[in-house]
């Protein structure tokens, strides 16, 4: 069966919809809409926290370039004080870590709980199993679009409460686009940074290493501002659909086995 022509229910892919029952109980459009409603409010509040430990990043990098100009124009820089520039730097660092990798993995799972919903709703109709929802992001190269295009037909097919089975001439609005965009250079620029960090000697380096550094995190805001309004605005949607008497329950899926 071709992923792209596929529901994906009852087949025994791995990006199938789970199969197994929970106490005998199927998951309806109502249950299966709370639960993205639930993990989109964490993808939003981790999101949140990114972007407040951004901003962190952001005024820790202007402290440092301080300091590094200081000491490029003959200013003896203290021990201590360099110490203490060296620790903020890395506690921001490791916070900014952390906080992507939950995020991360909230995302994936709100992803794949949003999209599994459009097989309840209006005609069950998708263009891709809802594990491809996880899947394409770690795919080279089809991670560089195609995570892209399940969004937007999540967008669309929410939109619309999945009431046709053909939703690609539908139009979306243009936050979709400007979130990728953003994302895509985040992720290019925080990867050249990140190597770069390796091999910086010398100040003249080091400070340009930390401008860098500082426009990567400011890029890193306006990435999570943008997804922040995405998730938002499809959890809306969703929630809009569950409340809507004319979406009605194209296919039943039952609750995976705890």
């Amino acid at each position: 069966m071709d992923d792209t022509q596929a529901e994906g229910h009852g087949s025994t892919s791995p990006y199938d919809p789970p199969t197994a029952p929970l106490h005998g109980r199927a998951i309806t459009l109502g249950d299966g809409i709370a639960q993205q409603r639930s993990r989109a409010r964490w993808v939003m509040r981790l999101l949140a926290l990114g972007i407040l430990l951004d901003v962190v990043a952001v005024v820790s990098g202007l402290m440092q370039q301080s300091l590094l100009t200081r000491a490029a124009n003959g200013v003896q820089i203290e021990e201590a004080e360099a110490s203490v520039n060296d620790l903020r730097q890395q506690i921001v660092s490791l916070a900014q870590l952390g906080t992507f990798v939950a995020t991360a993995v909230m995302w994936l799972l709100w992803a794949y709980r949003a999209y599994s919903n459009l097989g309840l709703m209006g005609t069950g109709r998708t263009d891709y199993r809802p594990g491809w929802a996880v899947g394409y992001w770690f795919l080279p190269l089809l991670n560089l679009f195609r995570p892209y295009q399940i969004t937007k037909e999540l967008w669309q097919r929410s939109q619309a409460r999945n009431a046709s089975e053909w939703v690609r001439d539908m139009g979306t609005p243009a936050l979709l686009g400007w979130w990728w965009l953003a994302w895509l250079l985040s992720s290019v620029l925080g990867q050249a940074v990140a190597r770069a960090a390796f091999g910086a000697e010398g100040l003249a380096e080091l400070q340009s290493l930390t401008t860098w550094e500082i426009v990567d995190s400011a890029l890193s805001i306006v990435a999570a501002v943008l997804a922040l309004s995405v998730v938002r605005a499809i959890d809306r949607l969703q929630a809009q659909a569950a409340a809507d008497p004319s979406a009605t329950v194209g296919a039943s899926e039952t609750a995976p086995a705890s």
